[in-house]
């Protein structure tokens, strides 16, 4: 289905449950069709601000109402000769969905206290975990702009159903990680491996990423179960078993016990989470969507961890 929707400007939506993978497709699409020497834009419907979503889409005009001190391009603009990825598009309002099916049809845009009408040349790849056509049915949805999206459907099956894939997955985000990390983490062991296979991922390809991320940070040689952290994985491997009741009953500030070692892990994994977030942002150049996307969580989840370490 990629090899044949590809090379078309078809308008493709996406299905599929949370984390399967719908991103990392649309770019896909994008890297193998004749818009690959454009910008990618991604866009998560599903965590902007209703408020704000018209402005981030279409852009406005200097003076379109306070605060507005220069003309601003929206995610149409930025994505000229290129692809724009509508993720999570079920959650748009219907007044916002009015406005892009007439965006869609025309092939034309008008930023916010614009006067006039912009032509645009973008390919749209949308993507929702929604049963689109049960929204249009329930009124959540508008049916002409389903079907006007609805020139390429592509339903893709969770990462529980398609395990061929999987290993291949981890191992391109064991170097993606070492990449992020600066690390030089060698690979899976045998039995970490039987237990990525073991698993039955209900986060889907998102929850393999952030594993294999959090194994890449806490491994210091081949990646083992305890590394991964799934359920029935168990701890971390420690280099020194732990230390006995009666040892930690009477432990002095230089055998710390066990409650000192978890609290100490447990800053220890806070700073380097602060770390990675503060790296990310500045490889983004404080695009909050780019370094969700290098970290692996949403913006929403970002916002969240940026507020909670005072990073702004």
């Amino acid at each position: 289905q990629l090899r044949k929707v590809a090379p078309t400007d078809l308008t493709v939506v996406l299905g599929g449950e949370s984390g399967c993978g719908k991103e990392v497709f649309a770019r896909l699409v994008h890297e193998t069709g004749g818009r690959r020497k454009g910008p990618f834009v991604a866009v998560d419907c599903g965590t902007l601000p209703t408020t704000l979503v018209e402005t981030e889409l279409f852009g406005y005009e200097k003076g379109a109402f306070t605060g507005a001190e220069g003309t601003r391009l929206g995610h149409f603009e930025l994505a000229a000769e290129g692809t724009l990825f509508l993720d999570e598009i079920g959650n748009l309002s219907l007044e916002v969905q009015s406005k892009l099916l007439r965006v869609l049809q025309e092939r034309r845009i008008r930023r916010l206290g614009g006067r006039k009408d912009l032509p645009i040349d973008v390919r749209v790849v949308a993507a929702t975990n929604l049963d689109l056509a049960r929204a249009v049915r329930e009124g959540r949805f508008r049916e002409d702009l389903f079907h006007r999206l609805n020139e390429f459907m592509i339903v893709l099956p969770p990462l529980r159903e398609r395990m061929e894939d999987l290993l291949p997955l981890a191992r391109h985000f064991l170097e993606e990680a070492n990449r992020t990390l600066s690390r030089s983490v060698p690979g899976f062991s045998g039995e970490a491996l039987r237990r990525l296979a073991a698993y039955h991922w209900p986060g889907n390809i998102r929850e393999l990423r952030n594993t294999v991320l959090r194994a890449v940070l806490l491994a210091d040689g081949p990646i083992e179960p305890g590394h991964l952290q799934l359920p029935g994985s168990g701890a971390p491997p420690s280099p020194a078993p732990p230390p006995r009741a009666e040892a930690a009953a009477s432990a002095t500030p230089e055998e710390p016990s066990d409650l000192a070692l978890k609290d100490q892990v447990r800053a220890a994994k806070s700073e380097t989470e602060r770390r990675l977030i503060g790296e990310a942002l500045g490889r983004a150049r404080q695009n909050k969507s780019e370094a969700a996307r290098l970290l692996g969580i949403d913006r929403k989840a970002l916002y969240q961890k940026m507020k909670r370490y005072g990073l702004k």
